[in-house]
């Protein structure tokens, strides 16, 4: 029996714990937690207390109890450490070091897509010099009157609104939206405070429809596995996404006219095998701009609930290379040429409000459970609702917090809006003070009319 071991929990860890299990292999999770405060530990079948940035530790354990394979979930942090930890032991690992660098480093992402061809928003290049001047001058009294003329100059040919962010963090860290010159100098100043990195995006806001696109990669060759919409809901942080769907609009569009650059991007990225995602608006033209690059699972992790629909197992996929079992080209997915009405969903628990959490109710209840749907079969694993929470009660939360997701399969829109209409009825997360704490999702027409325009006849 190979051994396996974790690094860390995070979204997904008691998914892929159980995988892992499932494919014979004896799973050890380690972080520096208890095993309360750390839910992987409490499905596993052996847990360590040694923190994951231990790498040292981590590599004399390994060596002593014969580790066979180390994997990690969603947290960049602890993929690192999984990169050093199989360089050390000599272990197999699916992340090409030169893919990585290039999901982690968005200014290499965009400069690779306008080599291949493959649209992005805007980018603007503001004089480094003259910004980080701004800055300095914002911090000690107010932008100089001369230094303001020359931004006036410089930053005449951008188009506001735009993004500004740095090239190296994830999660949204450092992120501003600006509509001025003066918000953009107050966004360069946020940049600089969580990264080192000199280079700063500053691009076009676009304005669309948001999608997440996922591959499966073996040897430099990718496939589409799975084309997602992202919705955020109204009232609350554009960068927010609280649902996430297969139904979208645009499938047949993508497929023709937008994958096969994708599928040169990844290559030119260097991510070989495993699993990579991008993601992208479309805009009002039905131009998709690609923004963002991830070499890992993503952090929906609906993989679960796409096998019936695809009969492709993301999770066993990353396992296997992990574990030294391979894969070839033709194993990969193959996409269907048209929209499936079956849908993968996740609707993620974000915090409305900053608070503490005094109650947590309906979960228990809601675990397990089919989906509302007519079709749905209780001997299908993927027609039943997934809980995946963070949170508990007792914990603090700030503004915009996630703490958990849900996750199911329904056979149509209008199932996915009955098991949405279900869930909302029946889940409380609620503050100190009484008030919910979860941004809901009410988006059911959006889902509705996306079905109708994508299974028209005429779709593509």
């Amino acid at each position: 029996m190979q051994k396996l071991l974790m690094l860390g929990t995070s979204l997904g860890s008691v998914d892929i714990v159980r995988k892992a299990q499932g494919m014979g292999c004896h799973v050890i999770v380690t972080d520096g937690l208890a095993p309360e405060a750390s839910r992987a530990k409490l499905v596993a079948d052996e847990s360590w207390p040694i923190d994951t940035g231990n790498v040292g530790a981590l590599e004399e354990r390994c060596r002593a109890e014969g580790v066979g394979g180390v994997f990690a979930g969603v947290s960049e942090f602890n993929l690192d450490r999984t990169i050093e930890l199989c360089g050390r032991l000599g272990l197999p690992c699916y992340i090409a070091p030169e893919g990585w660098e290039t999901a982690r480093n968005k200014g290499r992402f965009l400069d690779i897509c306008h080599r291949e061809g493959v649209p992005t928003a805007d980018q603007y290049a503001p004089d480094p010099a003259l910004m980080d001047q701004a800055v300095t001058e914002l911090a000690t009294g107010g932008v100089r009157d001369a230094t303001r003329a020359r931004l006036d100059e410089e930053l005449a040919a951008v188009r506001f609104p735009v993004v500004v962010k740095p090239v190296d963090c994830s999660g949204n860290q450092g992120v501003s939206f600006c509509d001025t010159p003066e918000e953009l100098v107050r966004a360069w100043q946020l940049v600089r405070q969580v990264s080192e990195n000199p280079r700063v995006v500053v691009e076009q806001r676009l304005v669309g429809d948001e999608f997440s696109i996922v591959y499966a990669l073996v040897g430099g060759q990718a496939r589409m596995l799975r084309l997602g919409a992202t919705y955020n809901e109204p009232g609350h942080p554009p960068n927010i996404y609280d649902f996430g769907t297969t139904i979208s609009t645009g499938y047949c569009t993508y497929l023709r006219d937008v994958d096969p650059g994708v599928r040169r991007v990844l290559a030119a990225s260097g991510c070989r095998d495993g699993i990579a995602s991008v993601q992208a608006i479309r805009t009002a033209d039905g131009v998709f701009h690609l923004f963002e690059l991830g070499y890992r699972l993503t952090a929906d992790m609906g993989y679960d609930k796409m096998i019936a629909m695809t009969g492709f197992d993301a999770i066993q996929w990353l396992l296997d290379f992990q574990l030294g079992r391979g894969h070839e080209a033709d194993e990969l997915p193959r996409p269907p040429e048209r929209p499936m009405r079956e849908s993968s969903n996740v609707y993620f628990f974000f915090a409305a409000h900053a608070g503490t959490i005094a109650s947590i109710r309906g979960l228990e209840e809601l675990e397990g459970t089919l989906v509302d749907d007519p079709q749905a079969r209780r001997d299908v694993a993927d027609d039943h609702i997934a809980v995946d929470m963070l949170a508990q009660e007792g914990m603090e939360v700030t503004a915009g917090r996630l703490m958990g997701k849900l996750t199911f399969h329904a056979y149509d829109a209008a199932a996915v809006v009955a098991t949405l209409r279900h869930i909302n009825a029946r889940v409380s997360i609620r503050d100190e003070r009484g008030r919910d704490l979860v941004v809901r999702f009410s988006r059911y027409a959006d889902l509705l009319a996306a079905e109708a325009q994508e299974q028209a006849p005429d779709q593509g």
